[in-house]
């Protein structure tokens, strides 16, 4: 299939292949492979038997004063990595912009991970930006991650939680 699939009941499916979006306002059953080649969205239950796979790559921030992730880095790619030469601060992307991928459904959240790799005691910061709240610890120490959960709270703000 190369069209979107919506359906409003629940779908099942052998081996179902889309190469723009899936959307079921119910249960989604595929009994074989699921591929998605853009957005999935199901409003009712998802079942995985076997693996579930998501696929991210690496947003590198080069170190300097004034360091910032984009929406997409923390949304898309979602593994963050810097290598500061000295205690740096990360600037989060403005609640607007994480919105604008995510969507504006209040209780819609995305995992991410930022990855410190200095050698030495040169910690990372997190800090907030229009709109966005972090709630917890947003120091990553050299040579360690942290994983944080954004929240959309609502359709103007994001709270980032240190998981």
């Amino acid at each position: 299939m190369t069209e979107n699939l919506i359906t409003k009941g629940g779908a099942v499916a052998g081996k179902l292949t889309a190469v723009t979006d899936v959307q079921a306002t119910d249960d989604l059953i595929a009994g074989d492979d699921l591929t998605v080649g853009d957005d999935a969205s199901v409003a009712g239950d998802l079942s995985v038997t076997g693996q579930f796979q998501q696929i991210r790559s690496l947003a590198n921030i080069a170190d300097g004063g004034s360091m910032a992730a984009t929406a997409a880095q923390v949304v898309t790619s979602r593994i963050i990595t810097a290598t500061p030469t000295t205690a740096r601060n990360i600037q989060l992307p403005a609640a607007a912009d994480i919105i604008a991928l995510t969507g504006s459904t209040v209780g819609t959240t995305v995992e991410f991970l930022v990855v410190n790799l200095a050698a030495t005691t040169h910690a990372l910061t997190l800090t907030v930006n229009t709109g966005t709240t972090i709630q917890g610890s947003a120091t990553i120490a050299a040579n360690t991650n942290n994983a944080f959960l954004v929240r959309v709270a609502s359709s103007t703000t994001v709270v980032v939680y240190k998981q």
